[in-house]
């Protein structure tokens, strides 16, 4: 899934940048279809000038966490979910976005193009940064109030589970959910938390 878009540089010049998105999908022939999804780009040398410390020039960003772990995630799940796909009750398009640190490029793409060819989404589930569970074993989901069934399905999950959900409402963050929320598909983002 091929895109362009436009990025301004530090120096505040604009360039076209090309993106690509790899896309997955297992059809169900159901009614609903639910996206999940994980950003394969990360800071690495920085080269585009968008890193966190003041003098962000020939820093390295190292980015197993930031996206590997949730790729590695998503691929693992896409694998489970086609082997049992027979006792599914939806379609799932696997969705790896690019361009997510520049901007959330890659996940506004492929949210425009599903509207234009009237694929209605019926949920987006988003995983990033999911590589550094702490001892006490905390899973912060974000979105949880887009939509009304979120927060029951979780805290059924939870009675099975060692985890500790910290739930927060808000469907706009700093990953690809928030494009979908903003497109009002209701949108989670799965992440072990923000760390240097």
């Amino acid at each position: 899934h091929s895109f362009s878009f436009d990025f301004v540089k530090k120096d505040n010049n604009t360039t076209q940048l090309n993106g690509n998105n790899v896309i997955g999908f297992i059809d169900n022939f159901k009614s609903k279809t639910i996206v999940l999804g994980a950003h394969y780009d990360h800071l690495g040398e920085n080269e585009f000038g968008q890193g966190r410390t003041i003098n962000h020039d020939s820093h390295f960003y190292p980015g197993a966490d930031d996206n590997a772990s949730g790729v590695a995630l998503l691929l693992n799940l896409a694998k489970d979910l086609y082997a049992k796909r027979d006792l599914l009750n939806a379609n799932y398009i696997i969705a790896f976005f690019s361009a997510e640190e520049l901007g959330l490029h890659g996940s506004k793409n492929l949210v425009k193009d599903l509207s234009e060819n009237q694929i209605a989404i019926h949920a987006m589930l988003n995983f990033d940064m999911v590589g550094r569970l702490i001892p006490e074993k905390k899973l912060v989901v974000d979105g949880v109030a887009s939509a009304k069934v979120f927060d029951s399905l979780l805290n059924i999950a939870q009675q099975s589970s060692s985890l500790v959900l910290d739930k927060n409402d808000s469907g706009v963050g700093g990953s690809d959910y928030t494009s979908f929320y903003l497109n009002d598909i209701p949108s989670v983002s799965f992440t072990t938390g923000v760390h240097n």
